[in-house]
């Protein structure tokens, strides 16, 4: 994002998604206005209310053993959790 009106339509998209992860139970935890969408970070939900399409992903810390999250789309933005035991081992 370059342009102010980038931030503003990224940050009012976060808004609205944040509003909408909220009404469904997800507790946001994280915001991140990213290069090209808004990355919100939740805690990791139940297996009931797990969003469709979720993967599991690799980041990697310096120094330190790989954190495996997953990440949904969500109105626009990514939306990430630390993968839940159950799901690393399926």
């Amino acid at each position: 994002m370059k342009t102010t009106n980038e931030v503003k339509a990224a940050l009012y998209g976060a808004t609205a998604a944040v509003d909408a992860l909220a009404a469904i139970g997800y507790k946001v935890t994280d915001v991140c206005l990213g290069n090209k969408h808004p990355v919100i970070t939740i805690e990791t939900p139940s297996a009931d209310i797990t969003p469709k399409g979720a993967e599991v992903i690799s980041v990697r810390s310096q120094g330190c053993d790989p954190v495996r999250i997953q990440a949904a789309r969500f109105k626009g933005c990514l939306v990430t959790w630390k993968a839940a035991p159950a799901v690393l081992t399926n």
